[in-house]
């Protein structure tokens, strides 16, 4: 029989996977434990340690370990992360906004003077949070490679009530980019269509 406020044992595995996932996307061990269910996170450590010597023994990856080996061996095998470095001169990062810190750094690692990148995201559109993925690395970005910002502030897609309707909304988010977004329908702002 469960206790008051825990979860079966099928519950409580997958929510420590979650919470594993969560770990290998930030690297944010604290934050990680805080998913876990609360029985489990005095051992939660431990737990991801064992889940992945488990995961190796059978020689594959699972989903997450994709990102996180990736950026491993890109810091840890100099060769590799010359090799991927003179790979490529351009990289275009699409959805910056869903990039968690895991995916920054193989970036980071990817790339190499003169860091030719083009990000293209909005802060007010980050849907991934639960997996792990942080808007704030748009900010980081910017400063970290000295990047210019180019706004596309024109909708063409919604009326204006809409457009007003969304910034009442996502004015609420802290930690954003201040943006003013008009509707390509209001006066003054081209053909009157929407």
């Amino acid at each position: 029989a469960k206790g008051e406020g825990q979860g079966s044992l099928g519950e409580d595995a997958a929510r420590i996977l979650s919470a594993i996932g969560y770990y290998k996307n930030t690297m944010e061990m604290s934050a990680a434990c805080a998913r876990a269910p609360a029985r489990w996170q005095p051992c939660f450590e431990s737990l991801c340690r064992e889940y992945g010597q488990a995961v190796r023994m059978t020689g594959r990856l699972d989903f997450d370990d994709m990102l996180y080996e990736c950026r491993m061996l890109l810091q840890e095998d100099r060769a590799a992360r010359d090799y991927w470095q003179g790979r490529f001169g351009h990289i275009l990062i699409d959805e910056f906004q869903d990039i968690n810190p895991v995916q920054y750094e193989a970036v980071k690692l990817l790339s190499a003077a003169p860091y030719n990148i083009f990000a293209v995201g909005d802060d007010d559109q980050a849907i991934y949070g639960f997996r792990g993925s942080q808007p704030e690395c748009l900010k980081r970005f910017q400063s970290q490679y000295d990047a210019r910002q180019l706004l596309l502030d024109m909708n063409y897609r919604s009326k204006p009530e809409i457009v007003r309707a969304s910034l009442a909304v996502i004015e609420e988010n802290r930690d954003r980019f201040l943006k003013q977004l008009r509707a390509a329908a209001e006066p003054g702002n081209g053909d009157g269509t929407a």
